[in-house]
């Protein structure tokens, strides 16, 4: 029998190539769990909350929270919006999207003029310190008792600074 204390790093490992492959909310939802030390036997509650609240929030028009978020940014400033949903304000400046919502994410980038990751906004491919301002909104709402310190930590890694308009 190997020992979990040697083979756990390893593993942490692996889960991130596997979320690299499979960049997906419910695998992002598995290595944050991994990685925390919480039960992995929680994976298959928390995959469930992430779809009925993805059902929930699916009408969730967010357009005048990135609006007033975004009201001082500089028309060159970098932006992130985390929970973008399907429709965006015609002011925003082309920017990255990242939404739980595959559909509604696939809806605001068909304009081609945004780029987009389908994903929680726990752990995204996007590099340390790569856009100006983030902005998380209430459509992540339903999500945040569980995973309000990772999102924001995530939030800070990508971000210079975090505009946070979605607190429940």
């Amino acid at each position: 029998m190997r020992n979990w204390r040697v083979i756990y790093p390893e593993f942490i490992v692996n889960m991130g190539h596997l979320l690299t492959k499979h960049r997906d909310p419910v695998m992002e939802i598995g290595l944050r769990l991994i990685v925390d030390q919480q039960s992995i036997l929680d994976w298959e509650d928390c995959a469930t909350e992430l779809l009925d609240w993805t059902r929930q929030a699916r009408n969730r028009d967010v357009r005048q929270e990135i609006q007033a978020a975004i009201r001082d940014s500089d028309r060159q400033d970098r932006i992130a919006i985390v929970g973008s949903g399907g429709l965006l304000p015609d002011t925003l400046a082309p920017s990255v999207l990242l939404d739980f919502d595959q559909q509604l994410l696939e809806q605001a980038l068909a304009d081609g003029r945004h780029t987009g990751q389908h994903t929680l906004g726990l752990q995204t491919a996007l590099p340390d310190h790569c856009v100006d301002t983030v902005v998380l909104t209430s459509r992540l709402a339903g999500l945040r008792q569980r995973w309000n310190n990772d999102l924001l930590i995530e939030a800070h890694r990508i971000g210079r600074r975090v505009i946070d308009v979605g607190l429940p």
